[in-house]
């Protein structure tokens, strides 16, 4: 509504028109008149009513249905875990649920490592990352290590951060549709930062310093000595004397 008026308040002209008084009031009396919706996912006057459209309008979603998990007071849960009286709703965006799955991520290894494979100029990282990888997958991809849980309390932290002050400014919101309107925006939006950035090729400080470091080491001028097969005797770049022991695992 502030939109509207502010849109409505800049283009008022020598000649006023009667569209060019109106209030806030006015926009209200229009929005419950034609029962229009806003934008900030509010699709009815009652909250727990408003949540239930919603759950409703996206099974419409099909595969990108983000809801995994729906129980409405009143409502027996399957489980038995939780009262009638208790109220659970569980989002996961659509690209997350296809990580946690053990077949689409076995199907999506594939795939990646056999582009890798068929390419001269990846070939090699292919052997190494199907040898040192790709036959532990249950050591390190997240749809086989579902019940560790993760530390990332910092995330949550800085998460809950720009939810509030970029997306909310600085707002409390009592409403769960809002809430969820906004966190969608927010999942939303990292996406596509994350596309931006794979796009230009935008890295971390992080990054940056790793290929710093790794163009460094392509132009030393070190002693390397291989004492056998598995065992190199590498030279320390600031003491000449010292080597370091490197083995082959």
């Amino acid at each position: 509504m502030e939109r509207i008026l502010d849109n409505v308040r800049g283009n008022i002209g020598s000649n006023l028109k009667r569209e060019d008084l109106i209030t806030r009031a006015d926009l209200h009396n229009i929005k419950q008149k034609y029962t229009i919706t806003m934008q900030d996912g509010q699709l009815h006057k009652n909250d727990a009513t408003s949540v239930d459209i919603w759950v409703e309008q996206m099974k419409q979603e099909g595969e990108n249905n983000p809801v995994i998990y729906y129980k409405k007071q009143g409502e027996v849960d399957g489980n038995n875990i939780l009262d009638l009286k208790d109220f659970c709703i569980i989002l996961m965006d659509p690209i997350l649920q296809s990580m946690c799955d053990e077949n689409e991520f076995n199907n999506a290894l594939k795939e990646s490592n056999q582009e890798l494979m068929n390419d001269p100029d990846t070939k090699d990282f292919g052997i190494y990352f199907d040898r040192m990888y790709g036959n532990r997958v249950s050591l390190w991809a997240y749809c086989h290590r579902k019940g560790l849980g993760v530390n990332c309390n910092m995330h949550l932290e800085s998460m809950h951060k720009t939810i509030k002050y970029h997306y909310l400014n600085g707002c409390k919101v009592g409403r769960l549709d809002k809430s969820i309107t906004t966190i969608r925006r927010y999942t939303r939006d990292k996406k596509v930062e994350r596309i931006i950035k794979l796009t230009k090729g935008k890295t971390t400080t992080r990054i940056q310093e790793i290929k710093k470091r790794h163009n460094k080491s392509t132009i030393l001028d070190l002693t390397i000595n291989q004492d056998n097969i598995n065992n190199w005797s590498v030279e320390s770049e600031y003491t000449p004397s010292q080597f370091y022991k490197i083995k082959k695992k």
